[in-house]
């Protein structure tokens, strides 16, 4: 019975809670290429397998299904993604941002006041934005895509879409207790569920209906959002006693305004992100032509592998990079960044080139010849991703220099292109060389004036103590 009541005193959860702040207690390059290794092993892992599953999902859509009703089970999800990237904060910034500096201070409750006031944060604005979008959706299904049918697909997909408000909450805790496998598992066990269940369905029907495949796809995606969210709480201690009474703004009253920027920036990161691929479906669904649409949407699900990678390595990365600049270990970020630009382009390089002469196989293999007028535009869309993807430790040095600003400016001229694109023409083509463009953009203005930047700290004689870097 002792027992029972030591585990759930609220005094031992907040322990938990501070020692969560310390992340790995290691400062040897080794030690650091050691975890970077196992961490990336298990995401690439965990990659091939989301993208196997991806492609027999995608399979069996696309077999079975019409390309009008294949668009709708495209555009529900897009949609609901959209729509979250402008209504949730993104938690990550500030959590990588500030645990190192916070490990200096713990037992003073800097660390559980962070956590608790992330999660009231997010699960204020996340419950608001589902309440509008079960109120709001038969009219978002009328009148921007002329589909009622589509305002109820949108209900069914609100218990996921409320747990996905809490990723970057969920995916910050896990990764600096070291859990971070934790975050990706959860995926492949939803993902396997959904397909596994799709099959079943297809297999045992003749007539099918979108009602029942949208519940089994939001049903993966549940088990996928719930599960790391479960756990964050578990291991941050927030289970187990009041957020309010975590939450303490005196602690915080000196880092309370760098803290609200950095929030801030990072939600002006998610807000950016509408000049990206998903953002770009959305117009596509409500200005081009179902073979548009089907037609990038099928290249999306080929670049899964992108997408993962970008994600997963970036929350691997971005710990190392913000806690060894909080360090002033210059050298040692300049030496990662090298070898990861390295082995970044050499896995675009690989992507563009398989994709020349596997191209046409690939897509009969996964769906039939009405989809073949995918591979030009994946093509394209290949080249825009292998930007993007070289350009990811960048993202971390710029939060870790306090120039997520500068950034942001920078990212947001995707944007424009998009729109010039779509009013000059709304197709697959023309939306996939503005992405392709702004990609570049990105590397030319934001990611060579930083590595510069960094060059000059990691060279000794040259360099300067990090606050001195604004």
């Amino acid at each position: 019975m002792r027992v029972a009541f030591r585990a759930l005193d609220p005094r031992r959860a907040l322990a938990r809670m501070k020692d969560l702040a310390t992340g790995p207690q290691d400062r040897s390059p080794r030690e650091l290429w050691r975890r970077l290794l196992g961490d990336s092993s298990t995401m690439l892992g965990a990659a091939v397998i989301l993208f196997v599953l991806g492609l027999g999902r995608t399979a069996l859509l696309t077999k079975n299904l019409e390309l009008s009703e294949y668009k709708v089970l495209l555009i529900v999800p897009n949609l609901l993604y959209v729509i979250a990237l402008l209504g949730r904060p993104e938690l990550r910034g500030p959590i990588y941002r500030f645990f190192p500096e916070f490990e200096k201070n713990e037992g003073k409750g800097y660390t559980e006041t962070l956590l608790a006031l992330g999660l009231l944060v997010a699960a204020g604005a996340i419950s608001v934005l589902t309440l509008i979008i079960v109120l709001v959706a038969p009219w978002i299904g009328v009148t921007f895509y002329d589909d009622p049918e589509i305002g109820s697909l949108l209900r069914i997909f609100a218990l996921p879409f409320f747990f996905m408000g809490f990723d970057g909450f969920a995916q910050g805790v896990l990764r600096c207790h070291g859990k971070f496998r934790w975050s990706i598992f959860p995926q492949v066990i939803g993902a396997v569920v959904s397909v596994g269940a799709l099959w079943v369905y297809f297999s045992s029907n003749s007539n099918y209906e979108l009602r029942p495949i949208t519940m089994i796809m939001a049903g993966g995606l549940a088990i996928g959002s719930i599960l790391p969210v479960v756990l964050a709480l578990k291991l941050s201690g927030l289970m187990m006693v009041s957020v309010w009474r975590a939450v303490r703004f005196p602690i915080l009253k000196g880092d309370l305004k760098r803290i609200i920027w950095t929030t801030v920036q990072s939600t002006l990161v998610s807000y950016l992100k509408l000049g990206s691929d998903r953002a770009a479906l959305f117009v596509l669904g409500v200005f081009a032509t179902s073979a548009d649409v089907v037609t990038f949407g099928l290249g999306l699900q080929l670049l899964v592998p992108f997408a993962l990678l970008q994600n997963n390595l970036q929350s691997v990365v971005s710990p190392e990079i913000t806690r060894r600049y909080a360090r002033q270990d210059y050298q040692a970020i300049y030496r990662l960044l090298r070898v990861m630009l390295i082995g970044l382009t050499v896995i675009g390089l690989l992507a563009i080139v398989g994709w020349y002469f596997l191209g046409d196989w690939t897509i009969r293999l996964i769906a039939d010849d009405r989809y073949l007028g995918a591979t030009g535009v994946v093509n394209i869309q290949i080249i825009g991703s292998a930007l993007m993807l070289i350009s990811l430790p960048f993202f971390p040095l710029a939060l870790a220099m306090d120039r997520l600003g500068r950034r942001n400016l920078v990212v947001s001229i995707r944007i424009v292109y998009i729109f010039v694109a779509a009013s000059v023409s709304c197709s697959a083509y023309t939306i996939a060389w503005a992405l392709a463009l702004g990609s570049l953009t990105t590397r030319i203005f934001n990611d060579l004036p930083l590595g510069m930047k960094l060059k000059k700290l990691a060279t000794p004689g040259e360099g300067m103590p990090a606050g001195q870097d604004t």
